[in-house]
C-alpha cells in the first residue's frame, strides 16, 4: 500500500466532507398559516342541530327529516331504496361546506352568479328555530372548480366547492 495514495484519498474525502458540511442548507422554518388561508365553514351548526332539510331543484322537492336521531326521506317516494349512508352523506356535505371566497356583499344583480333563479335551494331547519336557513346554490365559476352560493339572510355571494352540488345532483337522481 502506497502511503502517498492513502494521504491523497484522505485529502479528497475530507475536502468533499468539508464542502458538504459548509454548503448544506439550514432546515426550513415552518410558518403558521395566515388567517386568510384557514378553512371557514359556511354553517356553524352540526348535523345533530338539524331537524329537517328541504332540497328544491327545479320542479323537484325532496324533504329529509330526522326522526329519533336517524335521517329519512319524508317525501316524495324514491324510485329505488335509498341507503341511510347516502342520506347521512348529504347531511355531512351540507354541514362541511367550506366558504372558499367572498365574492361580493350586497350584490345588485344576482343573475351573473346564477342566483336570481338558483338551480338548487336548500331550506335547512334547525332544532330551536321556526324559520329555515335558506342556502342558494348558483352556477359554476368560470374555472368550473367551484360555484357561487349565498345565504339568503346574509345577502353575500360566496364561492364553495362543487362537492355539495354534485352530491345533491346524485341524490336527486333517485327521485321522479
Amino acid at each position: 500500500m502506497n502511503l502517498n495514495r492513502l494521504f491523497f484519498w484522505a485529502f479528497i474525502f475530507l475536502a468533499l466532507l468539508g464542502y458538504v458540511l459548509l454548503s448544506e442548507k439550514k432546515p426550513v422554518e415552518k410558518k403558521e398559516l395566515s388567517v386568510s388561508t384557514k378553512l371557514v365553514k359556511v354553517f356553524s351548526f352540526k348535523p345533530k342541530d338539524m331537524r329537517k332539510v328541504e332540497i328544491v331543484q327545479g320542479n323537484k322537492k325532496v324533504i329529509l327529516k330526522k326522526i329519533s336521531e336517524k335521517w329519512g326521506v319524508v317525501s316524495p317516494e324514491p324510485k329505488q331504496e335509498i341507503r341511510q349512508e347516502a342520506i347521512t352523506s348529504i347531511i355531512s356535505a351540507i354541514t362541511d361546506t367550506i366558504n372558499i371566497e367572498v365574492i361580493t356583499e350586497a350584490p345588485e344583480d344576482l343573475t351573473q352568479y346564477g342566483l336570481s333563479l338558483p338551480p338548487t335551494i336548500l331550506n335547512i331547519f334547525l332544532v330551536d328555530k321556526d324559520k329555515p336557513i335558506v342556502f342558494l346554490l348558483g352556477k359554476k365559476t368560470p374555472t368550473t372548480i367551484s360555484l357561487y352560493a349565498m345565504l339568503e339572510k346574509k345577502n353575500t355571494v360566496i364561492t364553495i366547492g362543487t362537492f355539495l352540488s354534485s352530491s345533491i345532483n346524485s341524490f336527486m337522481s333517485h327521485f321522479k
